[in-house]
């Protein structure tokens, strides 16, 4: 699967078990996101909501730019799928790349899911893993007046794992089509062990930016609805 390739609508379906519920792993980015298995390799699934100005030409040129892009912090996308006389519009594939070359694991891989309801502060849980020798500094990074993590910021020693609670702030009002575009970072460099965390701040990331390379792991944050949530 190392090149782009078109998959018939049939196929899709076999993948995703017709777009099952139980298939379905969150909603977002103007889709909704399926989990499936396609030649032996476990991938995401994105089946795109009908857009307005989205026709062929605009699509394949998308697609394309999308194609493109190789990082490791970046579902790849690996095929697509557009059969309009189907009305299924566009349909993406992405696997995820590996986590490997990233300083810091981080699980959950894809996105954030928070299992949304109204006026109701929601949490969910993110794992850091260090499988490295060194310490390592993270600073998660998210909209503060949605969202607050604990911790948001620290220090994690070689071989080691932290477990991180994300907290949804009690919203008033749901998201249009429970559409979030919004997206949580994961920081992370390298430190010296004698560092503590009393000296990881905002302040100290801003100026390690400046002298080394900074990891950032992206996730997009999703909602669903209890009619949706699966384990």
């Amino acid at each position: 699967m190392s090149e782009s390739t078109y998959f018939k609508l049939d196929l899709i379906k076999t993948i995703t078990g017709d777009f099952a519920d139980e298939r379905m792993v969150g909603s977002g980015g103007f889709g909704v996101v399926y989990r499936g298995t396609y030649d032996g390799q476990d991938i995401a699934v994105k089946k795109l909501h009908p857009l307005q100005g989205l026709d062929d030409k605009a699509f394949d040129i998308e697609f394309r730019s999308l194609s493109k892009i190789n990082h490791p912090n970046v579902v790849r996308l690996i095929g697509y799928c557009h059969e309009a006389h189907h009305h299924s519009k566009a349909v993406i594939l992405g696997q995820q790349q590996s986590s490997d070359s990233n300083i810091l694991a981080v699980d959950p891989t894809l996105e954030l899911r928070f299992l949304f309801e109204l006026r109701k502060d929601i949490s969910c849980c993110l794992q850091l893993t260090n499988k490295t020798d060194d310490y390592i500094a993270f600073n998660i990074k998210t909209n503060r007046t949605k969202y607050y993590a604990e911790p948001n910021i620290g220090i994690m020693p070689p071989c080691s794992k932290r477990y991180i609670s994300v907290t949804l702030r009690a919203q008033e009002a749901a998201p249009p089509n429970m559409q979030c575009h919004d997206m949580l970072l994961v920081q992370s460099v390298n430190v010296s062990e004698g560092l503590t965390s009393d000296n990881v701040t905002e302040d100290f990331f801003k100026q390690v930016m400046v002298e080394k390379v900074v990891d950032v792991v992206k996730l997009p944050i999703v909602y669903i609805t209890r009619d949706h949530f699966s384990c």
